[in-house]
């Protein structure tokens, strides 16, 4: 999805799960599909 999917699909770095895990340690909330983002963002 979107530049990060791009990035991870040419090989560029990292893997999906290794950014997820990356902004979680960060602090940061990860949705799993885009229909829970709403949820994120209240």
């Amino acid at each position: 999805m979107g530049h990060a999917g791009a990035i991870i699909e040419k090989g560029v770095g990292g893997t999906a799960e290794s950014k997820i895990r990356a902004f979680n340690e960060a602090g940061v909330k990860v949705a799993e599909y885009p229909v829970d983002v709403p949820k994120l963002l209240r």
